[in-house]
Formats: structure tokens, C-alpha cells, sequence
């Protein structure tokens, strides 16, 4: 097994948590409350938590507020949980690796990455723009477009 997969097996155990991004009444990204949640689960047990697009907000959000609500995270954990980003996006590799890198920058354990909904990328293509991104560690949901290929590399 490789170094990098064992070392997320070794730190992503237990149960996976998927934040849902709260909303101030204007619609803006609530970055308090949001802090509130992190720092609420992590002192309820939870190990690894998954941000900015487990329940829909990929299409809620702007990139720069998916950036705001990762940056959120991490600075707020400060590494008593695994924070897992979910950087994928509807349609646009590009933009996939630019918030991977992101991710990677403001110090999220993880990038957790679908794969595209509108386009079917190779799996090379796929497996290449993953690996040229900086993230420490990259895992994709299962797929039957993609089965076969490492969950977490």
C-alpha cells in the first residue's frame, strides 16, 4: 500500500461527518455559525469532517465562497479533526485542481472529489488532473465511471 493511502487510513477513521453550510437571512455564507458547528462536532467526538459540498452546495456556493467555508474549516479544527474538502465541480477540471490547490493551501487533510456530472473525462484524464494538483491526499467517491481506480491516493 502506498505511503499516502495508509496515512489516510491511519487518520480517517471512525465516522466521516458532512457539515451542511449554514446561511445568514441575506444568503451570504455564515462563517460564525459555521465555526460554531466545526468547533461542536469536533468537541462531540467527530474525527473527520466534510465541508463545502456534501449537501448540494456545489451549486450553491460561488468558488470563492466554497474557498471562504474550507479556509473556515481548517483555521477552525486546527488539525483535531481531518478536514475533507469537497472540491469537485459540475463540469470543469480546471476548477476542480484550482480549488484542490486551495484546499491544500489553507490546510485541509483531504480533497474529497466526485466526478463530473456533465462530461465524462477519461479515466487517465481524470487520474492526471488529480494527481497534478498539490493536495496532500485526494479522495473521489465511488463511480461506476471510475470503478477500479484508487479511492483515496
Amino acid at each position: 500500500m502506498n505511503t499516502l493511502r495508509q496515512a489516510a487510513r491511519t487518520r480517517l477513521r471512525g465516522a466521516l461527518l458532512g457539515l451542511t453550510t449554514p446561511f445568514t437571512p441575506a444568503g451570504a455564507f455564515d462563517e460564525e455559525a459555521f465555526r460554531r458547528n466545526v468547533e461542536f462536532y469536533i468537541e462531540s467526538g467527530f474525527r473527520a469532517l466534510v465541508v463545502a459540498g456534501t449537501y448540494g452546495e456545489v451549486t450553491a456556493l460561488t468558488q470563492d465562497e466554497r474557498r471562504q467555508v474550507i479556509r473556515a474549516a481548517a483555521q477552525q479544527a486546527r488539525g483535531r479533526a481531518a478536514i475533507l474538502a469537497d472540491t469537485h465541480h459540475v463540469g470543469s477540471l480546471d476548477e476542480v485542481i484550482a480549488l484542490t490547490r486551495h484546499a491544500a493551501e489553507a490546510g485541509a487533510d483531504c480533497a474529497y472529489i466526485l466526478t463530473p456530472y456533465y462530461f465524462r473525462p477519461t479515466a487517465r484524464a481524470w487520474s492526471i488532473s488529480i494527481a497534478v494538483s498539490p493536495a496532500r491526499r485526494a479522495c473521489r467517491s465511488s463511480s461506476t465511471r471510475t470503478a477500479g481506480a484508487p479511492a483515496c491516493a
